[in-house]
């Protein structure tokens, strides 16, 4: 029976299956169908010639630039898109490199394990391409890593850093604000222009420059003594060393050393210096060494405070004897030091007044003269005798003190030792240097000022003489 090899006559199928180059365009041949890769299409040239070629062959020659429009595909070999290629969904890559200096991969959402990049740029700027980084990674916008970041080398931050964890061996330098929700170790500088926030530990082996803020929740710990610290409380700053402390807090100022108090300044603006006993403005317990103490007057003025030497003055009386030019005045008690002698005579009865004048002070008498032989017991010798210096009791300044002046003149400035706030009252007795008795001298003073007055006598006196004033105030 003769074959009908016409092409109309010819059976016709909807697919070809074949299994080379792992390319499936409709999937693995059902069962028990052979595969068509040596199956033979016919080549019909029209006045040519007609020629054959098998499904393999065909499959490579047809796909070689094409890609199917729907259906799942596999692709093989080298391709290259000399236009535009936009995907509107996933992409798998394995690797994905530009070869020129002006192609930008760019686009929203790019997931993946690993990424190799010279420089990368993130933000607006970047987006649309043409704008080269300055750094190996520029970030324009904001950044949040829930991770660990390890760098080794410089960190440079121009905005706000909030950071859980953070582990830098080189330099880290912040311009803005630093927050740290956990640990924050540095083994270099560590510089921070704005505020540095750490919640957790903070560890600095080298220098730390903060020209902001510095928010620290408790402790800043010596690192080689734990007990060597600054403690931020809530209401109170504590800065300790060992057994001494200083606290400040909104109720005092207080100072420990050795865990015993030492000073304390309370709300009220008393000071208490070795003492727990709040009693006034100044609590002293124990000794006090002061060089100058002055009070104010209520008319506004301050006075200097002068301490009373332990030697008292006395004052007594001593009945002078008839029939005597000269009397030796016991002192009720021996002083410390030559003291300062001031005498007066009051008269009882019916006596003529006399003058008088004195000799040969020591720390247990002196002598006192006449004027003339007494005729009459009616005379009482009243004296006062201090040690010299100034003393401040109950806003009244006294100075007692004894100066020499030399024969040869009749007119001595003599000045206080201190000057007073204001004119004293002053009380001048001469001493005969040389105890013996001499001819009398008339003499007053004159000009008395807040630092000196003038000792004036009739003529030029013949001898030298002590002067013993006692001045108050």
């Amino acid at each position: 029976m003769a074959r009908d090899n016409r092409v109309s006559s010819m059976t016709e199928v909807t697919g070809l299956y074949a299994d080379i180059d792992n390319l499936t365009p409709l999937g693995e041949p059902p069962i028990g169908v052979p595969s068509d890769e040596d199956a033979l299409f016919l080549i019909a040239k029209s006045g040519v010639e007609n020629q054959k070629i098998t499904f393999k062959n065909l499959k490579g020659s047809i796909l070689g630039n094409s890609v199917l429009l729907t259906g799942n595909q596999t692709i093989s070999g080298e391709k290259t898109f000399a236009d535009v290629c936009t995907f509107e969904d996933t992409v798998f890559l394995h690797e994905v490199i530009d070869t020129t200096i002006e192609g930008d991969i760019s686009g929203y959402v790019f997931l993946g394990t690993s990424a190799a990049f010279e420089k990368i740029g993130v933000g607006d700027k970047f987006k649309n391409g043409g704008v080269e980084p300055e750094y190996d990674l520029q970030i324009e916008k904001d950044v949040l890593i829930s991770g660990d970041l390890n760098v080794d080398g410089s960190t440079t931050l121009n905005g706000d850093l909030t950071l859980r964890n953070l582990e830098v061996t080189g330099n880290m330098n912040v311009d803005g604000k630093g927050e740290f929700q956990g640990d924050l170790f540095v083994e270099n500088d560590l510089n921070i222009d704005n505020d540095l926030q750490v919640s957790g530990s903070g560890i600095v082996d080298k220098d730390l420059h903060i020209s902001g803020n510095l928010l620290v929740e408790n402790k800043i710990i010596n690192t080689t003594n734990e007990n060597i610290y600054i403690n931020f409380q809530d209401n109170e700053l504590v800065l300790n060393s060992n057994n001494s402390s200083i606290n400040i807090s909104d109720q005092e100022v207080s100072l420990k050393a050795n865990n015993n108090s030492i000073f304390k300044i309370n709300q009220d603006g008393n000071i208490l210096i070795n003492s727990d006993t709040d009693l006034g403005i100044f609590n002293v317990s124990g000794e006090a060494y002061i060089d100058s103490l002055y009070s104010q007057s209520s008319d506004g003025s301050w006075t200097k405070l002068l301490p009373e030497t332990q030697d008292q003055s006395i004052y007594f009386s001593t009945p002078l004897l008839e029939g005597r030019d000269k009397q030796v005045i016991e002192l009720p008690k021996t002083f410390g030091s030559i003291p300062n002698i001031q005498n007066s005579v009051e008269i009882q009865g019916e006596a003529d007044p006399i003058l008088i004048n004195f000799s040969g002070v020591n720390e247990n008498s002196f002598v006192v003269f006449f004027d003339r032989t007494l005729d009459t017991n009616n005379y009482i010798l009243h004296t006062q005798a201090s040690v010299g210096g100034s003393t401040s009791i109950n806003q009244t300044t006294t100075q007692s003190f004894v100066s020499s002046i030399a024969a040869g003149s009749s007119s001595y400035n003599i000045s206080y030792p201190e000057a007073f706030s204001s004119k004293p009252s002053v009380s001048v007795n001469l001493e005969i240097v040389g105890g013996q008795l001499a001819d009398f001298e008339p003499f007053g003073i004159s000009n008395i000022s807040e630092t000196s007055f003038d000792l004036v006598f009739a003529s030029n006196i013949t001898r030298e003489y002590k002067v013993h004033v006692f001045a108050s105030r």
